[in-house]
C-alpha cells in the first residue's frame, strides 16, 4: 500500500508525493523525503530485509531489544551498505525535550540524553531509532544544518520540535521561515488510542488546537493526532507548513512495513531515521 492509499483519510497530510520509496536489489528498502533531497540525504526504514527471527523480524536495527546482537549488527550493516552512510549510535532517549548539538569528530554516543540533535557538519551521519513515536527531520539549506527530533507523545506534549527549531536559532542563526522539514513513518491519528488522562493533557496544553487533535469514535474510543500537533508546533514557531512533509504512514497499521511497539506490546524492533549533511 503506498502513502496515497493509507487506511486515515479524514484529512489531508500534504502532497501525495510526500515521500518515496528506494528499492536496491538485495539491499533493504527505505523511504526518503523528495523534497528535501538537494539539501540532505535523510532515509527512514521498514522492518523490510534483514536476518532477524520473530518477533524483531526481520530488520531489527535496535540495541536496546532483546535480539540477537549479531543479527542486529548485520542488519545494520545492511542498511548502511542501502543508504550509502554508515548508521551506527543514536542520542539517548529521554521523551523530553532536550537538544544536543554534535560538531566535527564528535559522537552522538557521548552527548546526555537527549530527544533532539543538531549539527551543522558535513558528511556526519545522525540517527535516531523508535517504533511508534514520531521521527522529525529539519533542514535549513541556508546555513546548512538539521535538526533530526524523536517526538514521542511524552516530547510532543513538551514541544520538543519547537525547542529544536530554537537550539538552531540560536547555534546556527536560522531563520525558521527557511526550514524544510519531513514526519516520517509513526503511530497515526488512525491508530494512537488515548485514555482521559492523556486527553486532558492534550487538551489543556492546546486548548486552541484540540478540535483537530482530538476525535472521539462511536464506541467513544479517543485517539489523538500526533502528526498533525507536530506540524502546528512547526507552524506556529515560523515553519511554514507548505514546507513541511508528512510521510503519512502509520507503523502501527502497517505491520508488513513497520515495527510497532505499541502494535506488539513492547516485543518489537526498531525503525531508524539517519539524516547526513553533503
Amino acid at each position: 500500500m503506498s502513502p496515497e492509499s493509507s487506511p486515515y483519510t479524514g484529512r489531508s497530510w500534504g502532497n501525495a508525493n510526500a515521500v518515496r520509496r528506494v528499492e536496491t536489489p538485495g539491499l533493504p528498502p527505505y523511504y526518503v523525503f523528495p523534497h528535501l533531497e538537494p539539501h540532505v540525504f535523510c532515509g527512514f526504514t521498514t522492518r523490510a530485509g534483514g536476518v532477524s527471527v520473530a518477533p524483531f523480524d526481520t530488520l531489527n536495527l535496535g540495541t536496546t531489544t532483546r535480539d540477537e546482537a549479531a543479527c542486529v549488527e548485520e542488519n545494520r550493516r545492511r542498511m548502511s551498505a542501502a543508504f550509502g552512510h554508515a548508521l551506527g549510535a543514536s542520542i539517548r532517549l529521554e521523551h523530553g525535550c532536550r537538544v544536543v548539538r554534535v560538531d566535527a569528530g564528535e559522537s552522538v554516543a557521548d552527548k546526555p540524553c537527549a530527544d533532539a540533535v543538531i549539527t551543522c557538519a558535513r558528511h556526519l551521519p545522525v540517527a535516531i531509532y523508535y517504533a511508534d513515536c514520531v521521527p522529525v527531520i529539519l533542514v535549513d539549506p541556508r546555513r546548512r544544518a538539521l535538526a533530526l527530533v524523536h517526538a514521542g507523545w511524552r516530547g510532543t506534549m513538551v514541544e520538543v520540535s519547537v525547542r529544536a527549531v530554537e537550539a538552531m536559532q540560536e547555534a546556527f542563526g536560522t531563520d525558521p521561515a527557511d526550514l524544510l522539514g519531513g514526519i516520517g513513518s509513526s503511530i497515526g491519528p488512525c491508530c494512537f488510542e488515548v485514555g482521559p488522562d492523556v486527553k486532558d493533557v492534550v487538551c489543556a496544553r492546546f486548548p486552541q488546537w484540540q478540535e483537530s487533535l482530538v476525535s472521539v469514535d462511536k464506541d467513544l474510543h479517543t485517539r489523538v493526532d500526533l502528526w498533525n500537533l507536530n506540524l502546528l508546533q512547526l507552524e506556529h514557531a515560523g515553519v511554514p507548513r507548505r514546507n513541511i512533509a508528512i510521510s503519512r504512514l502509520c507503523t502501527a497499521c502497517r505491520d508488513d512495513l513497520f515495527f510497532s511497539y505499541r502494535r506488539d506490546r513492547g516485543q518489537t524492533g526498531r525503525l531508524a531515521m539517519l539524516a547526513v549533511l553533503p
